[in-house]
């Protein structure tokens, strides 16, 4: 996308800020914090929920081992 945008460059002057690897990189790190603000709660529950049974099933097995 920002190849097409790029070849704007000619027609709008504003587009020439996509030549600049520091725009991009800015960009890039505005993108990554939007998608974890709007998707990261929603991770974390699922990740959660996946590792759940497996602390509960590894908590059992310490209690079992402290009880020898």
């Amino acid at each position: 996308m920002m190849y097409y945008l790029h070849r704007l460059s000619d027609q709008f002057g504003g587009f020439n800020v996509f030549f600049y690897v520091t725009f991009r990189a800015v960009a890039a790190a505005i993108t990554a914090f939007v998608l974890s603000l709007l998707f990261g709660n929603y991770v974390i529950r699922i990740l959660t929920a996946l590792v759940w049974p497996t602390c509960m099933a590894a908590n059992r097995e310490l209690q079992r081992w402290a009880a020898f």
